[in-house]
């Protein structure tokens, strides 16, 4: 379930400018990616040494192969740079899919 919620406020900014604008440009994309991976995740594993969660890096078979699928999606999606509705349906039903995969995963 935190896979989902993390997302929220991470990415609440960003559709807030997409939605303004009308279009996410690449580089916001690249660089809210490059956030992530750089700070948020690290950050994340201090925090949770100080609360007595520890959150190890360390990632099961089903957690990798549904990162996996989610960026070919994602990737597949952007390649060409234009979005119409119906890859924005494609992503948000791949969002419910992992989502829903992820609730009923035995831990």
């Amino acid at each position: 379930m935190e896979s989902l919620l993390l997302q929220v406020p991470n990415c609440s900014a960003r559709y807030a400018i997409a939605f303004g604008v009308g279009s996410l440009p690449r580089i916001i994309a690249a660089a809210s990616s490059l956030l992530v991976a750089l700070l948020v995740a690290p950050l994340l594993v201090l925090v949770g040494q100080v609360i007595g969660q520890p959150m190890d890096l360390n990632f099961n078979l089903f957690e990798v192969v549904a990162v996996i699928i989610a960026v070919v999606i994602a990737n597949l999606i952007s390649l060409d740079g234009r979005s119409n509705w119906l890859e924005g349906m494609l992503l948000l039903a791949t969002y419910a899919v992992l989502g829903a995969a992820f609730y009923y995963h035995p831990v």
